[in-house]
Order: C-alpha cells, then sequence, then structure tokens
C-alpha cells in the first residue's frame, strides 16, 4: 500500500491556506484539506500547467468533486479554460444544476505531518468516473469538496485520527 498523504493535520481552530498566486483562503476549525490539481483526460502524469489548489476532504459529500466556477476558472492553472473540459452531465447541488466535466484530479501527496507542504513525489492520478461538479452558484462550496464518491472507486483507504487530529490515505 502507497501512502497518498500521511499524517495530514487538521485543527480546532480556522487556518490559513496560501495558494500559488500568493493570496490565501480561510480553512474553517476541523476541515481537512488535502492539495489537488485538475487536468483534462488522457494525461499520464499531471501537467505543469495544472495548478495546486486546496480541496476539502469531506466525507458527507457524495460525489467526487465539486468547485465553484471561480475556482474552476482561477485556480486550475493559467493556461487551462474549462472548454478544456467536456461537459457530459449535471449533477444537483445546493437546488441548482451543476455541470460535470470529463477530468482526472490529481492528488498531492504532503510531508508528513505537514498540511500545506507538498512531498517531493508526484501526485496521484484519481479518476473522476462521473466528472467534476461545477456549481453555477458564486460563494457554494466556499472551498471545493473531495467526496466519498473519489476515495471509493479509486479504492483508496482512508484513516481519521480524531484524538490526534491526522489523517492518512493509502492506496
Amino acid at each position: 500500500m502507497a501512502v497518498l498523504l500521511h499524517d495530514v493535520p487538521f485543527f480546532d481552530a480556522n487556518t490559513t491556506a496560501t495558494l500559488v498566486d500568493g493570496s490565501s483562503i480561510v480553512v474553517a476549525r476541523r476541515q481537512i484539506i488535502v492539495w489537488v490539481s485538475l487536468s483534462p483526460l488522457g494525461f499520464d502524469e499531471c501537467p505543469a500547467r495544472a495548478h495546486s489548489f486546496p480541496a476539502v476532504l469531506d466525507t458527507g459529500f457524495n460525489h467526487g468533486l465539486l468547485l465553484q466556477q471561480m475556482h474552476f476558472q482561477t485556480w486550475t492553472g493559467h493556461d487551462l479554460t474549462p472548454s478544456d473540459f467536456r461537459a457530459v452531465g449535471r449533477l444537483s447541488v445546493y437546488g441548482a444544476h451543476a455541470t460535470l466535466h470529463e477530468a482526472d484530479l490529481w492528488l498531492h501527496p504532503n510531508v508528513r505531518g505537514r498540511r500545506d507542504d507538498l512531498a517531493r513525489r508526484p501526485p496521484f492520478r484519481l479518476s473522476l468516473e462521473l466528472g467534476a461538479a461545477v456549481s453555477p452558484l458564486a460563494d457554494k462550496p466556499r472551498l471545493p469538496l473531495l467526496g466519498m464518491l473519489a476515495i471509493r472507486r479509486n479504492g483508496l483507504k482512508l484513516l481519521i485520527d480524531g484524538a490526534n487530529e491526522r489523517i492518512t490515505l493509502r492506496t
């Protein structure tokens, strides 16, 4: 079993995470943040133009990935546009219809015990069998959500250590 995420901490207070462009976002207390990249289908490795961005690992979210239109347009990478991702359907979220786009999600391994420091290993490709859902709502979700469908369909093992406020994710 390969360890993808090793003792990623989560916190009992709000924290911040810094994005590639130097801006920062607030991470609510007890949210589990993982770093991901999104790419069109067909790459053997994560394209350099696909920027990493934070997503909340949300065990209560039943789909693979949900992000705002703004996240999709600005966080995925300077050279990537929504037209690079083929629309394949719709998903009902927050009372609206999110567009599903064909995509691969790349999970970036962390430095053990560090949430925002990425290891010097290639990211792991997660198949988003039903696509990445892009919400039409300007404020929902506040941060991208990585859900249980991505964990389940990729055969991953998630360990949540509540006592020590850490998670580990393995193949």
